[in-house]
């Protein structure tokens, strides 16, 4: 299963102005899971670094040559740790928190400098950019963007679709088990458990991002969704009711 989506540390174009970086295979909980981070290019040329992936001096050359890294983004509390090594290649950079992150990375020995939080940000802050909390989590909020000018959804964990061709057989008994197997991936069953009671903080959320109508569904586990969405949404969301 390492480095399933080759070639990584290199940026592959989604959309105009929309990147993925793909990552190695880190280990969570003892599961393999791959990486992948998403760069944007702003209206104003500054680029948007959402969920970081590890920095190699080629990715760097890269990412320079794009414009100047003005924006890094922690989209939940478990997607932060490679913000520490944007941070010290681009000092200048504004670094933003999602809901629990600071504790958690001073927890793990992490030395980051948390500039801002996402919940204060204002709707016109990135004037092509929408940011969306998926309302109703117990444990933790992700914050998920929508880019305006390509309808692309970018999210981290709410959505989750393996396939089965890029990894090991244990591995993807338990994709299928827990709801995250492409072509049916979508929210995993345990994290379905942590919106018990909230589906209406959560529907709220679903509503907003079908009212946009995405193109594509960009997310940090899994092959990309580019194809019908509006059916997908409703099928990954069915559980919400």
């Amino acid at each position: 299963m390492d480095n399933v989506y080759q070639p990584i540390h290199t940026l592959k174009l989604i959309s105009e102005n929309v990147w993925i970086v793909d990552g190695p295979i880190i280990h969570f909980y003892g599961m393999p899971f791959t990486t992948r981070m998403v760069v944007i290019r702003l209206v104003n040329n500054d680029i948007l670094i959402h969920s970081p992936i590890n920095l190699t001096s080629s990715l760097k050359k890269e990412l320079d040559e794009l414009g100047n890294v003005k924006y890094l983004i922690s989209p939940n509390k478990i997607h932060y740790w490679y913000i520490q090594d944007f941070q010290k290649a681009y000092p200048e950079a504004i670094t933003f928190a999602s809901d629990g992150v600071q504790k958690r990375s001073q927890q793990a020995g992490q030395s980051i400098r948390w500039d801002r939080e996402l919940k204060d940000i204002d709707r016109d802050y990135f004037p092509d950019l929408e940011i969306l909390p998926m309302s109703g989590n117990r444990f933790m909020t992700e914050y998920t963007f929508f880019h305006i000018p390509s309808k692309s959804w970018i999210v981290t964990d709410i959505i989750e679709n393996f396939e089965p061709n890029k990894i090991n057989p244990f591995f993807r008994i338990l994709a299928y088990l827990g709801g995250a197997l492409h072509p049916n991936g979508g929210t995993t069953r345990d994290q379905r458990t942590l919106f018990w009671g909230n589906h209406q903080l959560l529907n709220k959320s679903i509503d907003r991002i079908k009212s946009l109508s995405p193109d594509r569904i960009i997310m940090a586990h899994g092959k990309i969704l580019d194809q019908d969405i509006a059916s997908e949404l409703n099928r990954i969301f069915a559980w919400v009711g």
